[in-house]
């Protein structure tokens, strides 16, 4: 199998789940796709260097994140302001079968989500939105698998705390 058939074998399979990451971080469609074309350009760029130590899917989205990360933190992204609601752009790139955005309340929680900081951030939509278990996400963050877990105890006690007052209703 040449590279080229490589990397398009990679798009197929895990095409969506970079672009919806990318969507999540970014909030806006148009950007999550550049990201998503930035990310496999690296990754047609160092597959020669992927050594198997992990998935090819925790590679790929490893690179997603760390490209979302980067776009976040550049001057570039400051001057630009997203014209659509995030909401509303998942929700054009979810399929049927996921169910994230059923509700109001799920966009409200996806809201919250997003004002965590990043650390928790990444394992409550890496292991909530994204399915992945604590040691698939331990892998693709590259910290211990305990570390997640605490982690995601801290996010759900923020998320609870900010979150009562639907609680309680």
């Amino acid at each position: 199998m040449s590279q080229s058939e490589k990397v398009e074998k990679l798009i197929d399979l895990y095409g969506n789940d970079v672009l919806r990451i990318a969507n999540m971080y970014t909030k806006n469609l148009t950007i999550a796709e550049d990201i998503f074309q930035e990310v496999f350009l690296k990754v047609t760029k160092k597959l020669h260097l992927f050594k198997n130590e992990s998935s090819e899917k925790t590679w790929i989205i490893r690179i997603t994140i760390n490209t979302c990360k980067d776009y976040l933190k550049s001057s570039w992204k400051t001057k630009v302001i997203p014209s659509e609601d995030v909401s509303e752009q998942i929700t054009d790139i979810t399929n049927p079968d996921d169910k994230i955005l059923t509700s109001e309340m799920s966009k409200i929680i996806l809201k919250e989500i997003f004002q965590l900081p990043v650390i928790y951030k990444d394992v409550i939509l890496l292991y909530y939105y994204k399915s992945f278990s604590t040691s698939e996400i331990a892998k693709i963050l590259m910290i211990p698998e305990a570390t997640v877990r605490i982690r995601m105890k801290r996010a759900r006690e923020i998320l609870k705390e900010k979150l009562k007052i639907f609680i309680e209703e």
